[in-house]
């Protein structure tokens, strides 16, 4: 007879959500999880967690009631695969993102850098102008509109670029969306023009 499996299962500090998972009662042809079963288990979702944490979730492993199924071992896997990156991301949080980062986020999605003296010296640009394109990256207005990492971006839509990322990114603001834009780079020491820029998105809201 076909039921359902206990609602959380916790091993040691991990709680693991089996909400609505179909299980066989424990008359059914499985005993439980096998040595080998656990074995394999461990090895894939074992690494990066404490020992102690790794420990505890072996021992619950080998509690758990009979009848497991091979459905309900992927689910199993799949839920330990969750709750090892909730603890881990619990144990080691990530910084909190600065948007007001410029550099970092803008509406081109590159990364972005005042060139360098000696660039500017090398490539022949006045101080004041130019962004380098420090990373570009796929699924970007900047990589789908043709521009690359190391580009020197000198103007776009007819707008000389300035060297200030925080004023080059507010000039940004006002570029319009969906709309073919080209832009004059300086690539591997040549002046190159790039067709097709556009942005989808709407103007960010000044800061």
């Amino acid at each position: 007879m076909t039921g359902l499996l206990m609602r959380t299962l916790t091993l040691g500090a991990i709680a693991i959500p089996l909400l609505n998972v179909p299980s066989i009662d424990a008359g059914g042809t499985r005993k439980g999880l096998s040595d080998v079963e656990i074995d394999r288990l461990m090895k894939e979702f074992g690494a990066g967690l404490p020992k102690a944490h790794v420990e505890q979730i072996r021992e619950g492993l080998k509690r758990l009631p009979g009848g497991w199924s091979d459905e309900q071992i992927e689910h199993l896997k799949k839920a330990l695969a969750r709750a090892k990156m909730d603890r881990l991301r619990q144990d080691h949080p990530l910084p909190p993102i600065d948007y007001s980062d410029v550099r970092l986020y803008n509406r081109l999605g590159a990364r972005l850098e005042k060139p360098s003296d000696a660039l500017i010296i090398d490539l022949g640009i006045p101080e004041d102008t130019g962004q380098l394109l420090a990373e570009v990256v796929p699924g970007t207005v900047a990589h789908a509109g043709g521009l690359r990492s190391n580009d020197v971006l000198v103007e776009i839509a007819g707008q000389r670029v300035s060297s200030d990322t925080s004023v080059f990114a507010k000039a940004l603001q006002g570029l319009p969306r969906n709309t073919s834009l080209s832009a004059m780079v300086l690539r591997n020491g040549e002046m190159h023009t790039v067709r097709g820029i556009r942005f989808a998105d709407d103007p960010m809201p000044p800061r």
